[in-house]
Parts: structure tokens; sequence; C-alpha cells
């Protein structure tokens, strides 16, 4: 992915982006490589390392979201996820909502 499209997707500037960008690749987890469509961009990509550790935090991160609605009624959680979708779709028109559906 550009770090134009990253931006866009989390709503930063592209200079917030492209130093997050570097910090990450100074420390192993993305790789980036010329973006053969456009000569003046480059491609963002996961490492090895990278990829550990977003498999790390998503379990950490769901185990946390489950723990944040423990006390709520199970009848309730997909009236609660439609309220959290809509606002991402209200926030950041650029998300694909779709792929949250589940």
């Amino acid at each position: 992915m550009r770090p134009s499209v990253i931006a866009k997707r989390m709503g930063r500037s592209k200079g917030t982006i492209t130093s997050l960008i570097k910090h990450c690749f100074t420390h192993g987890f993305v790789a980036m490589t010329p973006d053969p469509t456009n000569k003046n961009a480059k491609l963002i990509f996961l490492t090895q390392k990278g990829k550990k550790i977003h498999d790390e935090m998503a379990h950490v991160i769901t185990d946390r979201l489950h723990e944040s609605i423990s006390g709520i009624p199970e009848e309730h959680h997909e009236i609660i996820k439609n309220a959290l979708l809509s606002c991402i779709a209200t926030q950041n028109t650029m998300w694909s909502l779709e792929e949250y559906k589940d």
C-alpha cells in the first residue's frame, strides 16, 4: 500500500504517516519498494517481524474489546457493533465497512 493511501485511511497527513513509516522501517517492521506504476511513490509491506507484532496485537485488541462489553447482555452486542460501525462510517468514508460486518 502507498503511504498516501495509508494516510487517507487513517485520516492523517502524509507527513505524519511518512514519519511513522520511517520509524517502522528503522525498526524492521515494514519494508519499502518502488511502486512500478508511479516512479515517485513507494509501496509499504509488513516484514515477518511486523506481521508477528500485528498478529500478537490483534489478539490483545480482540481480548480487550471482549472485556469492554463483558457486562453488556449478549442481545445488545449487535446494537453496539452497528453503532460503532456507524461512527466509523461517519468519521472516515474511505474505510470499507463491509469487511467488518461479520
